[in-house]
């Protein structure tokens, strides 16, 4: 089927299903009560060239083991999510779709969905440019940009790839992972975000590889409360306030990052339960240190004098420091064993 309008009917504009299959180009596929598309049970269409644009649901909807490949089309201001994925539905997203000014999701992926999406641009999007609920897709090499709150959100026990995006310009933070998700987040740009960078939120975990977070609003790298994960070789730098803030009770491993640059504190740690080696902070005018030892025994560079209360227990002696609750008691007037700290 090609250069075809396909507009205003009464439930989806194309329905798919039965392992069916065929390839669309260049259709116009407008203003149905439904979704655009839908594909399900086993269909594997090709849609190349298409624009989806004003339906009343999503501008498509990928369920019930469907799949599909979809290519070159432009998806825009549809009332659901432009792209909706759901029910162990597994498309093939790649090679410049336009999914933009959306009134939800840009892509959502929920209910165990996978499918790849790669080389796409996702902006604009009234609620999150990207969101993944309970499922396991790989998303690579996307533009994903200027949305009105997150830039991808990862949530409800999931496990995506996340690789080699450029994220940035989103109002909220540049990546949110929370509640028993644990993707691997890896070679990301991270930028130029109103908010945080990437946030690792209560529940969240996973693997962060080599990501460079710059020139965010707020905080480069926050992990909050029950947050925990890998934390390992990312650059953290130019931010508009702390680089790297850990709040009381996460618990991560942060290994061999760099962290620099940044308008506030290059790190604030609350927490007592976190793991550091070898992360290479840099004060400026005192130059760059790369002594683990340093995040726990000063507020400042390292020829400041230990904090009240410090105790060298807290070091294992093996190029590593381990922050436990092994420390004495509380101080009168203060919070228990906890100590803020600031690098």
């Amino acid at each position: 089927m090609e250069g075809n309008a396909i507009h205003s009917g009464e439930a989806e504009g194309v329905n798919c299903s039965l392992l069916g299959g065929g390839t669309l180009i260049k259709n116009r596929i407008c203003k149905n009560a439904l979704s655009g598309v839908v594909l399900t049970r086993g269909a594997n269409p090709t849609f190349r060239e298409n624009l989806l644009q004003g339906n009343h649901e999503s501008g498509v909807l990928v369920a019930d083991q469907g799949r599909g490949t979809f290519e070159g089309n432009e998806i825009s201001d549809n009332a659901g999510a432009g792209f909706r994925v759901e029910s162990r539905g597994d498309p093939l997203v790649q090679l410049d779709n336009w999914i933009h000014a959306g009134r939800a999701e840009g892509i959502l992926i929920s209910d165990k969905g996978a499918g790849v999406y790669r080389s796409n641009r996702v902006h604009g999007n009234r609620l999150s440019n990207i969101k993944i609920v309970e499922s396991s897709p790989l998303v690579r090499k996307n533009a994903i940009f200027g949305g009105e709150t997150h830039g991808i959100w990862i949530s409800e026990g999931s496990n995506p790839r996340i690789e080699r995006n450029e994220v940035f310009s989103n109002a909220g933070p540049g990546i949110l992972v929370e509640r028993k998700s644990r993707p691997e987040v890896r070679k990301n740009i991270v930028r130029d975000g109103l908010s945080h960078g990437i946030v690792i939120g209560a529940g969240g975990g996973g693997s962060f590889f080599m990501n460079r977070c710059i020139l965010n609003a707020q905080c480069g790298f926050v992990i909050e409360d029950g947050g925990g994960g890998d934390v390992v070789e990312n650059e953290i730098a130019n931010g508009n306030s702390v680089g790297l803030k850990v709040t009381e009770g996460a618990a991560a491993s942060i290994t061999g990052n760099t962290i620099h640059s940044n308008y506030g504190e290059q790190c604030e740690v609350l927490s007592r339960s976190c793991v550091f080696r070898n992360n290479s902070i840099d004060w400026g005018d005192v130059g760059t240190v790369d002594r683990t030892e340093v995040l726990h025994t000063a507020s400042g560079p390292p020829d400041s004098p230990p904090p009240a209360g410090y105790s060298s227990d807290f070091m294992d002696g093996c190029g590593e420091s381990r922050v436990g609750s092994s420390a004495g008691g509380s101080r009168k007037g203060g919070r228990g064993d906890t100590r803020r700290q600031r690098f």
